[in-house]
């Protein structure tokens, strides 16, 4: 992780059963990755992960932190092919050069 880049976290939703079962919780894509994926994990933020993730009743739940993450917050760049593991896969990588199927 960049020293830049706060530390966040995607909703999960987990439901203990004899199988435990775990869901990232999607909510639509702001204008930054719109281009990328029709959907964002919901990303909550720090001051509500206690609030996100204590018990509630269905009649109370934190409905309102379900909110697509403003663009302006975010930062997006172009990253290598996965190969490994490590904090290189974050770097940024240059544009690569037109071929002839761009644009096809």
């Amino acid at each position: 992780m960049h020293d830049t880049c706060p530390r966040i976290l995607f909703a999960p939703f987990v439901k203990t059963t004899e199988s435990p079962l775990f869901s990232i919780i999607t909510t639509d894509p702001n204008e930054l990755l719109e281009p990328f994926h029709n959907r964002c994990p919901l990303i909550i933020e720090p001051k509500d992960y206690a609030r996100w993730l204590e018990p509630a009743e269905s009649s109370h739940l934190p409905i309102d932190l379900v909110r697509t993450w403003p663009a302006e917050e975010m930062k997006a760049w172009r990253v290598a092919k996965l190969q490994g593991n490590g904090p290189h896969l974050l770097e940024p990588v240059a544009d690569p050069q037109p071929t002839l199927l761009d644009g096809l």
